[in-house]
């Protein structure tokens, strides 16, 4: 008798203590769920966060330099903030943006300020303009091909360089800051330093379409970080400026 008592006991003990492990891994399941590994982030993904992070250098200098058939056209200027300020030197003019109006004065006829709202300097606004605004455009494009490159020196400074190219199919996009791109193609070079994440150099590849044939027009847009000390005299976008 005593030892059928016991073989009952022990058959009704074991699946106890099992039932209690079960349990236990249960909640330790629920209470410790295993941590998913996020996604690493794509290189367009990088390179946006690198062109946001040399949005907070508010002040520098802006060299700019395009080379098509038979022409070339130079600015050299300073940006601050929202604000740029500089020398076209193929017109012989100054040039000021703020607030997404240009101005110039210089030359033979330009004595004073004059708004540019005219035929002959419509281009103005996609010449001298910040390199991240297209930048940013680029890298919405879900087409975009990007490509990282190798190490390059840009006025001593180390840079990590990365290639953007957008296809003909959607240059579209890019309507308002680069004319002229019906069936073109678009391709970026960006340079950011690798101590401080400022982006010292953008070049531009420009395919366009001019008459029967496509025209290759180079642009490069050179910065340093530097305080900007811009003349006194500019004007204001809340005054009224002759316009040309």
């Amino acid at each position: 008798m005593r030892q059928a008592v016991t073989t009952t006991k022990k058959n009704w003990v074991t699946p106890f203590f099992l039932l209690l492990f079960a349990g236990a891994m249960l909640v330790t399941g629920v209470s410790f769920p295993v941590a998913e590994k996020e996604p690493l982030p794509t290189l367009a993904e990088v390179i946006a966060a690198k062109v946001s992070e040399t949005g907070d250098f508010s002040e520098y200098s802006l060299e700019i330099e395009e080379n098509g058939p038979e022409y070339t056209l130079q600015f050299s200027g300073l940006v601050r903030g929202r604000e740029i300020y500089g020398t076209l030197s193929s017109y012989d003019l100054e040039v000021y943006a703020r607030q997404g109006r240009y101005y110039v004065r210089g030359g033979d006829l330009l004595e004073d300020w004059h708004e540019v709202k005219g035929v002959e300097l419509d281009g103005l606004p996609e010449f001298v303009q910040n390199p991240q605004i297209f930048i940013r455009m680029l890298l919405m494009n879900e087409n975009l091909i990007v490509d990282e490159g190798v190490t390059r020196t840009v006025d001593g400074d180390v840079c990590q360089t990365y290639f953007l190219h957008l296809p003909s199919s959607d240059v579209e996009m890019l309507t308002g800051v680069l004319s002229g791109l019906d069936g073109g193609q678009v391709s970026a070079y960006l340079w950011f330093g690798e101590d401080d994440g400022f982006l010292y150099k953008v070049t531009l590849q420009l395919d366009i379409a001019t008459g029967d044939h496509m025209s290759r027009i180079y642009r490069t847009y050179t910065m340093k970080p530097q305080k900007s000390e811009l003349p006194a005299d500019l004007p204001e976008p809340g005054n009224r400026v002759l316009e040309i």
